[in-house]
């Protein structure tokens, strides 16, 4: 008896545990519309929640969300240690939820994007440095025109790059997946593993790691350092 009363408490403490974690799930109503934020400045910008970030380079300032009406109580956005952090409600999920954040902003130093957001750089990106981190499924394409460009990618996220860097540093793992052929970097350093996928396009100098299924595809320089092992790749195109 005392077994069978320990068993039904343990699988009601269990029940309310997962009952507990239930996501409200949201669904869109209402007119599309926009909202405008006033906030301090900031250096680096953090999205997440499958938004979509547009970036234009601009000396004025703004941000600005854009979805459907109802959806806006749910998202945050708030500028923490010098960082722009673009969020959603922890205990909210949205079905089919359209989320634009576009942003204005003369430079940055570091955009991290994740669980499913998109990063949209085409508008061109012009700087010194820039720093991007990708992981949980996230996407970013652009046009850029940067002298050191350092891009680190993770757990399934994919990326498309153009335009031109000196000094071009990848770090890719998990099956992530970047096409740069149109990327013309002077310099590159890529280091793949984890059955990721990379194309880059180096003039002067490429160093090549591939490791456990990773595969590194490259055009342009005959000047390369390549480093192998566990099912890694590494070849010139076609």
């Amino acid at each position: 008896m005392k077994k069978l009363l320990f068993s039904f408490m343990a699988i009601a403490v269990a029940t309310l545990a997962l009952s507990s974690c239930v996501f409200n799930a949201v669904t869109p109503e209402g007119e599309y519309t926009s909202k405008s934020y006033e906030l301090p400045t900031f250096e680096n910008i953090y999205v997440s929640s499958g938004m979509e970030l547009i970036l234009t380079q601009d000396s004025t300032v703004s941000v600005k969300v854009e979805t459907y009406e109802n959806i806006h109580e749910y998202i945050n956005v708030e500028v923490v240690d010098n960082t722009l952090r673009l969020s959603k409600d922890l205990e909210v999920s949205f079905r089919n939820a359209e989320i634009k954040v576009y942003v204005n902003i003369a430079s940055l130093d570091e955009i991290e994007a994740s669980s499913g957001s998109h990063l949209n750089l085409t508008a061109g990106w012009v700087a010194e440095e820039l720093d991007i981190d990708m992981s949980s499924g996230s996407s970013a394409q652009g046009n850029i025109e940067i002298k050191e460009f350092s891009l680190k990618m993770s757990s399934g996220s994919d990326a498309t790059f153009s335009g031109k860097a000196e000094k071009f540093t990848l770090g890719s793992s998990s099956g992530s997946t970047l096409n740069a052929f149109d990327l013309e970097a002077i310099n590159c350093s890529a280091d793949l593993s984890s059955g990721s996928y990379a194309e880059v396009f180096a003039t002067g100098f490429l160093y090549a790691e591939s490791s456990s299924g990773a595969s590194i595809k490259y055009k342009g320089t005959s000047q390369i350092e390549v480093k192998t092992g566990s099912g890694g790749s590494v070849n010139r195109a076609e």
